[in-house]
């Protein structure tokens, strides 16, 4: 496999991995917030506003685990490769 062909595999990977990272948290938190009873703070927990609701609640949730997990695995992809050059 020649060089342009690698870092062109590469660059896909680098952009579909945090893709399907951000999608499979966003999934894992709507599905985690299924078993939180809103209903107990929303007057009308069956409303389109509530719905709406979960889903920006599971949205912002997802994002955030997944830029933590995003970082941590760039965080150590980097401090492996300093290792390797020492």
């Amino acid at each position: 496999m020649d060089f342009l062909a690698q870092s062109s595999a590469m660059a896909a990977l680098n952009g579909i991995f945090p893709l399907l990272v951000m999608v499979i948290s966003i999934m894992l938190a709507w599905w985690c917030l299924q078993e939180f009873r809103l209903d107990l703070f929303l007057r009308r927990p069956r409303s389109a506003q509530a719905i709406w609701l979960r889903i920006v609640l599971a949205v912002v949730l997802g994002h955030e685990f997944s830029r933590f997990f995003i970082d941590y695995f760039n965080w150590a992809l980097t401090w492996s490769a300093g290792w390797k050059t020492v």
